[in-house]
């Protein structure tokens, strides 16, 4: 079972730097370099979210923690595809 989600975790992780940069310069307009900055803040961010999830998860059950994590990657779904560059 582990096995599993790792291999669509790091799918996930993968399609993500791919398809980000294109998906801001085609669909929403940001210039190149502005793409490159989201991709990068997204990077970082990401890597902080796994060190701050190791910290949570000491204090709190992992029931809660996915449930965090679930209602939070809708909402960041919700705001990329509903905002603009402008």
């Amino acid at each position: 079972m582990l096995s599993m989600i790792l291999f669509f975790q790091s799918g996930w992780e993968s399609l993500i730097n791919n398809w980000l940069t294109t998906y801001l310069i085609e669909r929403k307009g940001t210039s190149a370099p502005g793409a490159l900055y989201m991709l990068t803040l997204f990077s970082a961010v990401f890597t902080a979210g796994r060190f701050i999830v190791g910290i949570i998860l000491r204090h709190y059950a992992a029931k809660i923690t996915i449930f965090i994590s679930c209602v939070t990657a809708i909402t960041g779904c919700v705001m990329l595809s509903t905002t603009s560059s402008e």
